[in-house]
């Protein structure tokens, strides 16, 4: 059993690719172009590195592993679209895990006698199959620790995060390796049994030990998200109540304007004209919705208003009664944070003649159907129903949307966003009674 103590450097290096393959699954959505070509390179280098490694002393073993983690890291920032820390993060949790299952699948095939007596082939499939299989539940595992919503940006990671994520693999890495480096130290071990034992079980609590500190991670994320999600949906009830208010004001002084006109044009054939222009001007303040709904006709007046001041068209063809059984909480949450959205985007739109905004609401089947439609320019990179935000500080963005997809689906509908022929269609479909 002597002989085999060191792990084959090849396997090493196909565990070590593995791991990066799995970081930029986990990333699919923010990936670059060209990362066939950079996985390749990868590997390539990888193999070489570890073939080094396998030829060197001690502390040069040492620079080689760093080496094969920078390699790991130029992988996963070159291919996928995120920052230099999340790389890091992804990096070094992939490398613990690569570290842990080249240290069991080794001590397993030592311990059938695999390589010794099936040959080198049988070894291979050993090792391969078992790396696959881990990095499949791996991923698994990772990807069931996300919040419960698709974020438009990887969730980003603090240097505090970094470098406790980073002493946590330099001290299970350096513990899994005191005897292989043959060190005569008090937590060092010389029977080869010993050395496959602890080497395997440290490796496997420190992966263990970095999933449960993205567990907590993740954890304080959907907390965070949680607090703004409610914001935004009090904001949107606010936004409401105050133009609910001020509606009803405007109504009533309109109203008493009209009459006032009225007597003003009987009693004086030469004010006409100056009563007309009068009369022309308070047009706009009239409710120009009547949908059935009195609070979907507050919500569209006011950003109708809106759409008045920066130019943009803005077309409702909708029946409000489909969506009496909505809260109002829940009607401004949807059809707030819809209009908002597409009015940022149009008002940044140059040509004033190609600003629109289009609302539907009908009946569907046995569902309602809610379109939001405006123009866009571009390109969209969609994904699981959220498109990624255009917005540049994007960790700040896109909860808008994914405060409309969970409120939707509390009634058990759905959403689902697209673009064609220069338009972004946002679309909920709600299982509404009678």
């Amino acid at each position: 059993m002597e002989q085999f103590q060191d792990i084959p450097k090849l396997y090493t290096a196909v565990a070590e690719w593995a791991g990066c393959v799995s970081a930029v699954w986990l990333c699919r959505r923010f990936l670059r172009k060209g990362r066939i070509t950079f996985l390749a390179i990868s590997i390539l280098l990888l193999s070489l590195i570890q073939l080094y490694c396998g030829t060197v002393s001690n502390w040069q073993w040492l620079l080689g592993m760093a080496a094969a983690v920078g390699v790991m890291f130029l992988t996963i920032f070159c291919i996928c679209a995120i920052g230099w820390r999340e790389s890091a993060y992804l990096c070094l949790r992939s490398f613990m895990a690569a570290e842990f299952i080249a240290a069991l699948e080794w001590q397993i095939d030592s311990f059938l006698g695999i390589y010794a007596s099936a040959g080198q082939t049988a070894s291979w499939i050993l090792c391969l199959s078992m790396v696959f299989a881990f990095f499949a539940v791996y991923c698994m595992v990772e990807y069931k620790t996300l919040p419960t919503f698709v974020h438009s940006s990887f969730q980003p990671v603090t240097a505090l995060q970094l470098r406790v994520t980073a002493g946590f693999v330099l001290f299970f890495f350096a513990f899994s390796n005191l005897s292989y480096l043959q060190l005569d130290l008090p937590f060092t071990d010389e029977a080869p049994k010993g050395i496959f034992n602890a080497r395997t079980l440290i490796d496997m609590a420190g992966v263990f030990a970095l999933l449960g500190l993205n567990l907590s991670r993740m954890e304080m994320i959907s907390v965070q998200e949680n607090i703004i999600l409610r914001e935004a949906m009090e904001r949107q009830y606010h936004q409401y109540t105050a133009a609910q208010e001020a509606r009803e004001l405007i109504n009533h002084k309109y109203h008493d304007l009209k009459h006032h006109l009225v007597v003003l044009r009987r009693n004086g054939e030469n004010t006409a004209e100056l009563l007309d222009a009068v009369e022309k001007g308070l047009d706009a303040y009239e409710t120009a919705f009547d949908t059935g709904n009195k609070v979907l006709d507050t919500i569209l007046t006011d950003k109708g208003d809106l759409c008045r001041e920066k130019q943009i068209e803005f077309t409702v063809i909708a029946d409000g009664t489909l969506l009496q059984p909505v809260s109002v909480a829940d009607l401004c949450t949807m059809f707030g944070n819809a209009l908002d959205n597409a009015i940022e985007y149009e008002e940044k739109v140059p040509e004033v003649g190609k600003r629109r905004i289009a609302l539907t609401i009908r009946r569907w089947n046995a569902f309602v159907s809610v379109v939001f439609e405006n123009y866009f320019e571009g390109s969209l990179a969609v994904g699981d129903s959220l498109p990624q935000t255009t917005k540049q500080e994007k960790e700040y963005h896109g909860y808008g949307l994914s405060s409309i997809k969970r409120t939707a689906e509390r009634y058990g509908g759905t959403m689902v966003v697209s673009q064609e022929d220069h338009y972004f269609r946002l679309k909920l479909l709600l299982p509404l009674g009678e």
